[in-house]
């Protein structure tokens, strides 16, 4: 096995055990060239070279086995088990974790630096900062704001009434059609199901909210989680959309039949409108909490 899996290689392998690993290193590998001033990047760095290592330590003490069967020229049943132990790439594995944890050490001791170098640019950022009167003006727009835009997603989960989320567009037999509701249309009935009213709950309640706390950071923080657990949902939706199996025949006995899978309608393209809305609210708070003026405080 290598870091893709068996040799030689399918895709069938490329599992999450195999592909987080990568994703981990090569994030932590481009965030260190780019963000080489993000204050937290050293602690993410020791945390994933641990983790990586408690990984593989995993791997050692439960070695993957498999057990082969098979007949010799005598007709006898021959078994036995393969295991596989530590090669090279082991230790080529563990110097890459040593490597992530040294990197974040080194990272670590170099924060006093960076910490000062800060402090001195905020220092000089303040001395040119606009007049506190515009600064309360930006405030209050990106309030408005905040306030604002989630009403678009309430508004587009009132139109995915009418408008299919997902449609399996079949004109002969039955046909999956799912809006802002449920399994519901006005035209064929349906039901409503509890997973759809709970989000439209927590829309519809989330932006009455807004209207008093846009300005708390933990509304900030929740307007940006609900627009990332919908797109979650879209992933879901995309990754294992509905299917029915239906049969059936004509008056002339002609049998039919076939299988329906829902596809993503024009429907949600709205809802992932009325999503980033509220991203983008949670975005306008933070940046109104980022605009409140600062007032420094004079050492004797």
């Amino acid at each position: 096995m290598t870091s893709l899996g068996r040799v030689p290689f399918d895709l069938a392998d490329l599992t999450p055990e195999i592909i987080l690993p990568w994703v981990v290193v090569l994030v932590c590998a481009t965030t260190a060239k780019r963000f080489d001033t993000f204050a937290h990047w050293p602690l993410l760095s020791v945390a994933a070279g641990v983790g990586l290592f408690i990984q593989q330590a995993t791997m050692v003490t439960d070695l993957p086995r498999e057990r082969v069967t098979s007949t010799d020229a005598a007709g006898e049943k021959l078994s036995a088990f393969i295991v596989g132990y530590p090669s090279e790439g082991h230790y080529l594995w563990t110097i890459g974790c040593l490597a992530l944890v040294a990197a974040g050490i080194s990272g670590l001791l170099s924060d006093r630096r960076r910490i000062d170098r800060q402090r001195q640019r905020q220092m000089q950022r303040q001395a040119k900062r606009p007049p506190e009167k515009i600064i309360r003006r930006r405030q209050r727009k990106l309030q408005q704001l905040a306030r604002l835009l989630p009403f678009i997603a309430v508004t587009m989960w009132i139109a995915t009434i009418f408008i299919p989320v997902v449609d399996s567009f079949n004109s002969v037999g039955p046909r999956i059609r799912f809006t802002s509701l449920g399994d519901l249309t006005f035209d064929d009935g349906g039901e409503m199901l509890p997973p759809f009213i709970l989000l439209w709950a927590i829309v519809v309640g989330f932006t009455a909210l807004g209207l008093g706390f846009a300005a708390d950071q933990w509304w900030n923080v929740a307007a940006v989680l609900i627009a990332a657990l919908i797109v979650l949902i879209f992933v879901a939706i995309l990754l294992n959309p509905p299917t029915i199996m239906w049969d059936g025949q004509l008056p002339d006995g002609t049998p039919i039949g076939g299988m329906e899978v829902g596809r993503p309608s024009f429907g949600f393209g709205l809802w992932l409108i009325g999503a980033a809305s509220l991203a983008a609210a949670g975005i306008c708070g933070f940046a109104a909490n980022a605009q409140r003026p600062r007032h420094t405080v004079e050492g004797a």
